[in-house]
């Protein structure tokens, strides 16, 4: 079986009974310190864990063969690109339960039949899951639509997003808008299309990138606004005060 994961996702297999592990977990003796607010008070999550990405869920484990038991998963995808397909072999017939570990309650089946059962032909297979996909697309996913940055299709896929500047005027835009929500096909065009150009992330969407922008967001010292800026302007008020006028 071969799987060619779209996203960030995980293909799970869980031991019996075992919970899902987390993708995120506190790190024990690295606690957060030294947090203060522009009042100099104490952020109330000083002395909390940093959390960091679980390994159990970040990292491939359990090999290519499942037997039925034990706990089997993919891994995180790398963020440098596709991930190559994720290929499971299984050794008996029998229906079993793969989950998302990054997205609690994402699950699906694989159903192995014996070799004297009839398997569906790749049309059917094809058939079965486009009408899954594209249920699943709709209930999961929306339409974004963007009005920012003009170049922001230099980073980003046109074809997944609705952006205001590549229309002439807001009465353009909102018969778009229409049209697709009238219009299947043409929305789900839009759905399935990957966010980036070909489904390639950026150097800003780099997880370690990511990472490290949070940490230095959670650890860095924060300094008072009252102790930012060592000039400041006397304001009108102190103007008003001089040249007003006295009286005798």
């Amino acid at each position: 079986m071969s799987w060619a994961i779209n996203g960030f996702h995980t293909v799970s297999f869980l031991a019996k009974g075992q919970t899902p592990p987390p993708l995120i977990i506190p790190a024990i003796g690295n606690p957060i310190s030294r947090q203060l607010d522009a009042a100099s008070a104490s952020f109330w999550f000083n002395g909390q864990p940093n959390q960091v990405i679980n390994p159990v869920t970040a990292s491939p484990s359990g090999g290519k063969t499942y037997k039925g038991s034990g706990f089997l998963n993919s891994g995180l995808p790398s963020p440098s690109g596709p991930p190559a397909p994720f290929v499971v072999k299984f050794t008996k017939a029998g229906t079993y339960t793969f989950n998302c570990l990054v997205h609690p309650g994402m699950k699906g089946v694989v159903q192995v039949l014996s070799k004297s059962k009839k398997v569906p032909t790749a049309a059917q297979d094809r058939a079965t899951a486009n009408a899954q996909e594209a249920a699943a697309i709709v209930q999961a996913r929306t339409l974004g639509i963007y009005w920012g940055n003009p170049l922001v299709n230099r980073e980003f896929n046109p074809r997944s997003f609705l952006n205001y500047p590549d229309f002439p005027n807001e009465e353009a835009l909102v018969e778009k808008i229409i049209e697709l929500d009238r219009d299947d096909a043409k929305y789900l065009e839009y759905l399935r299309q990957p966010y980036f150009h070909e489904d390639r992330p950026n150097e800003f969407f780099d997880r370690e990138r990511l990472l490290s922008f949070f940490e230095k967001v959670f650890t860095q010292p924060i300094q008072p606004v009252s102790q930012r800026r060592k000039w400041f302007s006397p304001g009108r008020w102190t103007l008003v005060k001089r040249n007003r006028p006295t009286y005798s």
